[in-house]
């Protein structure tokens, strides 16, 4: 039982001592210093903002390669017509086809033939 210490003649505290300690601004200051400590040393990856700057980095890269590579192969296509290795009457970008399907007959036309009006 020498693990524990019982005081059975306590000090008795002087009301100035109790109210030295009762300084809660000071309390609050030390919280505050020690919250934004922990905030400032915080890893790059846990802070919030940081994906969000990522997925936009990832964004403006994805849209800056896929217009160069749209412009390196107009230029491409136009000095092959040039050189003529590819004939430019026949060369078409991006123009729609010249073959227009029929269009199908829908269930909806064929059930509305064979309904029975009273």
């Amino acid at each position: 039982m020498k693990k524990y210490k019982i005081n059975r003649n306590k000090k008795v505290l002087s009301d100035e001592r109790i109210n030295s300690h009762k300084d809660f601004n000071k309390l609050l200051d030390n919280y505050q210093h020690i919250y934004h400590q922990k905030q400032a040393n915080r890893p790059l990856y846990k802070k919030p903002g940081f994906m969000g700057f990522i997925m936009l980095v990832l964004l403006i890269t994805f849209v800056i390669v896929t217009v160069t590579d749209k412009e390196e192969q107009w230029i491409n296509a136009k000095e092959k017509a040039k050189k003529g290795i590819i004939d430019s009457s026949k060369t078409t970008i991006n123009q729609p086809s010249e073959q227009i399907n029929e269009p199908q007959q829908t269930n909806d036309t064929i059930s509305s033939e064979r309904r029975i009006h009273p």
